[in-house]
């Protein structure tokens, strides 16, 4: 994960909106082993393993926007 320099006011509502957003991915999507792969610019990038079928373990991303509160979800490659 890269060190990104957040405003000093802003670092304590924008943590709390990431870990809010962490929570909320575990408990209603049921996705156990999250982890933060990288902070952007108004963004957070999060790595999900999830185990399917025959043991095979799929890998894949949830952008999450903090302005606007919404995630997306992408395959990683």
């Amino acid at each position: 994960m890269k060190n990104k320099t957040l405003p000093k006011l802003n670092r304590y509502s924008w943590r709390k909106s990431v870990n809010s957003a962490r929570e909320q991915l575990k408990q209603t999507k049921g996705h156990k082993d999250l982890q933060l792969e990288s902070i952007g610019d108004g963004h957070v990038w999060f790595l999900v393993r999830k185990k399917g079928s025959f043991g095979i373990t799929q890998q894949f991303r949830i952008k999450y926007d903090t302005q606007s509160r919404t995630f997306e979800y992408f395959e990683k490659k």
